[in-house]
């Protein structure tokens, strides 16, 4: 789907699992979402509940407390530790797009590094 992507945009990336991608024209944020998401809660599972944590940490295109409810919803009628699970990897999302910042892969920031 990378031709899809539209200059500018950006980019979000699982560093351990998909092929290193250059582009000039969007931003980068490769991250290691299924590491962090094992490390952090002993298995894989809710690897793509870390990644909406990223997408929304990284553009805000909804608010953390809507994806809080979103995910409490989805999960209210499993069991209690699988819904913490899911918050968790919300968390986790959330506070590793905090601390990442995106590869500099505009053109133009490029040449404004190299000089």
């Amino acid at each position: 789907h990378l031709s899809a992507l539209r200059p500018g945009g950006i980019l979000i990336t699982d560093c351990d699992e998909a092929p290193v991608t250059m582009r000039v024209d969007c931003r980068h944020y490769p991250v290691s979402i299924t590491a962090e998401t094992r490390a952090l809660l002993g298995s894989t599972r809710s690897t793509n509940i870390c990644s909406l944590g990223l997408l929304v940490g990284v553009t805000g295109i909804v608010s953390i407390e809507a994806m809080k409810t979103a995910i409490t919803e989805r999960y209210r009628k499993h069991a209690e530790d699988v819904l913490r699970e899911n918050l968790q990897a919300l968390d986790l999302g959330l506070n590793l797009a905090a601390a990442t910042r995106p590869v500099s892969t505009h053109l133009s920031d490029m040449v404004s590094a190299a000089e």
